[in-house]
């Protein structure tokens, strides 16, 4: 058993170094075996396969890496690859190449498309889909998105939202698992990175308790967050009160930006407040006139996303708490996108899924107001309200924003505004 974890795990790797390739490169070398340092050989085998043909061979090896992988592969400590985290990846990629084909359809981008390159070589020569098409080929992929993203979503819940900001004992999991030092016992977190004090250590805590280290959220990031009504902050009856203040900005809003960004006055530190040298007991007004990167504040927006309130977190680069690599949230999103995209509607379980995610953060569970309240002449600050230069649907644009929201500066975004082809009116 050990040894099918350990096979499942290379399978597993070896996918996820492939999306890397797919989402930098597209077309790439597919090699299914090693081979000797001959120079006509590896010229041979380096022959570009279509971005499509990649993205399956990424698909295949995540079905190897899930039949052979554990469900808790190391007692449930979650440091390890697992089965569902396995189910998540092939969610992501299949959502990924199944919105690129269909947003760069008819372009370059996409194998068999007008001046395609791979239709210069002569083994892509007549080349076609597995699937038959391009339509064909883009349902096959969000199909899959569908599949794995279920699997993961009905069989992990989300974690508690108590609504506590300064909770330093975990009387908010929601908040406390981006900043736990142990991450295991929170249900929606697939696989954690591990530090420890004086061994293996990071920064993040002593960025989140002071300015962020010069990187700050958007005024566009802070602006697309609802209302804990469900409503848009420009629509009439919405409660919104405005920017002046910080405080007023949070005032009424999704719980998500109520938590996550900080407000002048609210304490960073409230455990072991004399063990550490460099973190902020009290955040200030931002701070954008400081030249000094670790104290400089670039937008006036702080983000609390990360923050652990223990003071011992706060020396210089010697953070321990865990990262967060995968977790159960995205397959939420990745099952309500694919659908929608597959199929045109909100079906029944990307409603289950959409309103646990709402509820979670608090706010109004009925996304339909929300869509039918969406002005999207008012959100073209979001990139992500663009696919190929035009103005998507108010309700694709709500499920873009609910992602945005959710995996706020957890690594995703530029993913998301590639795949969506969401910067060419740039």
């Amino acid at each position: 058993d050990n040894i099918k974890q350990y096979i499942g795990e290379i399978y597993f790797l070896r996918a996820f170094e492939y999306f890397k390739k797919l989402q930098a490169v597209g077309d790439y070398p597919i090699l299914r075996g090693t081979y000797p340092d001959n120079r006509e050989i590896l010229t041979e085998i380096s022959k570009r396969a279509p971005r499509n043909e990649v993205a399956r061979f990424i698909i295949s090896g995540l079905d190897s890496a899930k039949m052979l992988l554990k469900t808790a592969p190391d007692g449930g400590a979650k440091n390890r690859i697992s089965k569902v985290a396995a189910q998540l990846v092939k969610s992501r990629v299949a959502l990924y190449e199944g919105t690129w084909l269909k947003y760069f359809k008819n372009t370059a981008f996409v194998p068999n498309g007008p001046n395609w390159p791979g239709a210069t070589k002569s083994y892509n020569a007549n080349y076609q889909y597995p699937s038959g098409s391009i339509d064909a080929e883009i349902q096959y992929f969000l199909t899959q998105a569908m599949s794995a993203s279920k699997l993961v979503a009905d069989a992990i819940p989300l974690v508690n939202n108590t609504g506590v900001i300064e909770a330093p004992n975990n009387e908010n999991p929601y908040l406390n698992m981006f900043g736990a030092v142990n991450m295991s016992g929170y249900s929606e977190v697939l696989l954690w990175r591990q530090y420890a004090a004086g061994v293996v250590t990071h920064n993040v805590p002593v960025a989140a308790q002071a300015g962020n280290y010069a990187v700050g959220l958007t005024k566009s990031m802070v602006e697309s967050f609802l209302m804990d009504n469900g409503l848009p902050i420009y629509a009439t009856g919405s409660n919104y009160q405005g920017d002046d203040y910080i405080a007023d900005v949070r005032k009424n809003r999704d719980g998500r930006l109520n938590l996550f960004l900080k407000e002048p006055g609210q304490r960073n530190i409230l455990v072991n407040p004399n063990q550490g040298t460099h973190g902020t007991p009290v955040e200030p007004t931002p701070r954008i006139w400081e030249s000094n990167y670790e104290q400089k504040y670039t937008s006036g927006y702080a983000i609390r996303k990360g923050i652990s309130y223990d003071g011992a977190q706060s020396n210089n680069g010697q953070g321990f708490t865990g990262s967060i690599i995968f977790r159960a949230s995205e397959a939420y999103l990745n099952y309500i996108e694919a659908s929608y995209e597959k199929n045109g509607v909100i079906d029944a379980d990307a409603t289950r899924y959409w309103q646990a995610l709402r509820t979670r953060a608090k706010v109004n569970p009925d996304f339909n107001q929300t869509i039918a309240a969406t002005v999207m002449s008012r959100e073209t600050q979001d990139w992500g309200a663009y696919s190929a230069g035009a103005v998507i649907s108010p309700t694709l644009y709500n499920i873009r924003r609910e992602r945005r929201n959710e995996l706020m500066a957890e690594g995703l975004r530029f993913m998301d505004l590639k795949r969506w082809r969401a910067m060419d009116q740039m």
